[in-house]
């Protein structure tokens, strides 16, 4: 890994290029970098406002990333051991959805935890996906759900050898980390 590299953060530096130069964009968000909302501006303050852009050319296009962002991307993967990573916008849901609506299609099994997050759940009726479900064990001092343990995961694969994929909630809403190895 390239660790001089790893000190760039391309997206922000754009950002702040594009700052300095006090353009006011005749696009959304409607504040216009807070000076269209001085109510906003005080709230958030200005620094925050006047980084709040849309997609435009010096900040590059999250759908089709050609500069910034894919810098910015390539970063993230080396960082990570990846061989891709993607931004995404929306929180976890639009990225958990994604990763559903990529790895299965209508019909196809995907094993998961029963404790999914919803977003897993309007995936499946979004994709036509069939999920089966481990439960996973509880914690009977805490009440929470821990994650999938080996042996139950196994056995589902075992029993689902048409699966396409697997989910693991790691971490949990609790905190539960699974051990991915």
């Amino acid at each position: 890994m390239d660790r001089e590299a790893q000190k760039k953060a391309p997206v922000y530096e754009a950002l702040e290029r594009l700052r300095k130069q006090r353009v006011v964009p005749f696009d959304v968000p409607g504040h216009k970098r807070g000076r269209g909302n001085p109510e906003l501006r005080d709230l958030l303050g200005e620094r925050c406002v006047s980084l709040d852009v849309n997609s435009m050319k010096p900040l590059d296009n999250l759908c089709h990333p050609m500069s910034v962002i894919k810098e910015a991307e390539e970063l993230a993967a080396e960082a990570f051991g990846a061989d891709h990573a993607f931004f995404m916008v929306g929180g976890t849901t639009s990225s958990v959805q994604s990763m559903v609506m990529a790895a299965c299609r209508a019909g196809e099994k995907i094993i998961l935890p029963r404790n999914v997050h919803k977003s897993v759940i309007n995936a499946l009726v979004l994709n036509g996906a069939v999920p089966v479900y481990v439960d996973p064990k509880v914690d009977e001092k805490l009440g929470i759900s821990l994650g999938m343990e080996l042996d139950d995961l196994k056995q589902a694969i075992l029993d689902n050898p048409d699966a396409v994929c697997v989910l693991v909630n790691n971490p949990t809403y609790y905190g539960i980390c699974s051990d991915l190895r």
